[in-house]
């Protein structure tokens, strides 16, 4: 059976760091993969910042997130991962947070 998750996304233009949350330290470079790997995407702003939601498939169905300003510069260029074993729904603002739903399994 497939779950619904929904989860709160409190984002800043600031970097992690200062919202004192450790970010993760990738110990390769990251990999941007062709489109055809990324599937269900979603995208909502704030009228700030952009939060942009997807499915990587490249090893399994993993859902990622990534802010983005207004200006094009990105925030996250790894990205934030999400869920494993789990499909991008949908992002909404919520007018506090940014709220992404995506189902596990």
């Amino acid at each position: 059976m497939r779950k619904l998750f929904v989860l709160a996304l409190l984002v800043a233009a600031t970097p992690l760091l200062a919202l004192n949350v450790l970010p993760e330290v990738p110990i390769s470079p990251a990999e941007f993969a062709p489109s055809r790997y990324a599937t269900a995407a979603g995208i909502a702003t704030n009228g700030d910042i952009y939060v942009a939601v997807w499915t990587d498939l490249r090893a399994s169905k993993e859902t990622f997130a990534a802010r983005v300003r207004a200006d094009g510069t990105l925030l996250d260029p790894a990205g934030i991962r999400v869920a494993a074993n789990s499909q991008a729904g949908a992002v909404i603002w919520s007018g506090s947070a940014f709220l992404i739903a995506y189902l596990e399994g």
